[in-house]
């Protein structure tokens, strides 16, 4: 069953069926958890959202 959650991060309220992984996330988003592991190994929070061709 999915249940409701709020966002720690960006307050954003988003339904999730799998406590555990929300949990291991510690109550983040799916943005949020990509956002923070790709500040924690050194890139842009937008760098999966580029355009490759630069424009």
């Amino acid at each position: 069953m999915a249940d409701l959650f709020e966002c720690p991060s960006c307050k954003t309220p988003f339904v999730a069926d799998d406590k555990g992984l929300i949990a291991r996330r510690n109550g983040n988003c799916s943005a949020c958890t990509k956002a923070q592991f790709l500040k924690s190994i050194g890139l842009p929070e937008d760098f999966l959202g580029r355009n490759p061709q630069g424009g």
